[in-house]
């Protein structure tokens, strides 16, 4: 058969034969009278057998070693590992049990009056529990946090605090940053980092779209934070 015709069989293309041919993973065949390579069955066989082990996600350049099949059946493995725990996060995610707990959701509603600012919390703990950094105990921090009068005072007081910050075009910078870490020891946020894990989603502050004075305190504290 001609390379196009062996390119059919394979479901491939004729360029990736040629490849194939150029990184010596498969045998070239002697030419016939006329000048055209002609494949047999054999060269097909070893053609599906490259092919198999390449989806597998073995590199082409390991395909004729003598692993090769254990490693392809080692990734696959793997692959159905991952994809096992992809359904089992979607099935989480329909029946609502990842994400914010609708009650912890709804007491920070009754706490937050900004519309803003409960939507920019609200997306931080979205990306939180879906990047896998929350925990059991971070709701129960939160819960118990919402729910404590002196914590809702401190809370207000650094709403109030944010409010002049978006107003005031000429706020003291130190005197917010301040604020900041007031609210972080004895807000709502108080003792919730002690409950995270390390997530998978790598943000920086401009990724969160903040307006630019907020940006500004909230980079001061993070420096003096951390």
């Amino acid at each position: 058969m001609r390379i196009s015709e062996l390119a059919r069989a394979a479901h491939c293309t004729v360029r990736t034969i040629r490849h194939y041919h150029h990184k010596g993973v498969l045998d070239e065949p002697p030419r016939d009278s006329n000048g055209y390579r002609n494949y047999g069955i054999a060269d097909l066989a070893e053609l599906l057998r490259i092919r198999a082990l390449v989806q597998a996600g073995v590199p082409l350049s390991l395909v004729t070693s003598d692993t090769a099949l254990d490693q392809a059946r080692e990734l696959i493995q793997s692959r159905i590992q991952q994809l096992v725990q992809q359904q089992k996060f979607l099935e989480r995610l329909s029946s609502h049990t990842v994400g914010i707990p609708s009650d912890v959701r709804e007491s920070l509603r009754a706490l937050i009056t900004d519309e803003h600012l409960y939507d920019q919390e609200i997306t931080a703990l979205e990306v939180m529990a879906l990047s896998g950094m929350t925990t059991p105990a971070t709701w129960q921090v939160l819960r118990e946090n919402l729910a404590h009068p002196q914590i809702q005072q401190s809370t207000t007081r650094f709403l109030q605090a944010w409010a002049t910050l978006m107003q005031e075009p000429s706020v003291d910078i130190d005197q917010m940053v301040e604020e900041f870490r007031v609210a972080y020891e004895q807000g709502w946020m108080r003792g919730v980092a002690e409950t995270l894990v390390e997530g998978s989603v790598d943000i920086s502050l401009p990724d969160m779209q903040l307006e630019p004075r907020v940006e500004q305190v909230l980079s001061q504290f993070l420096g003096q934070w951390q």
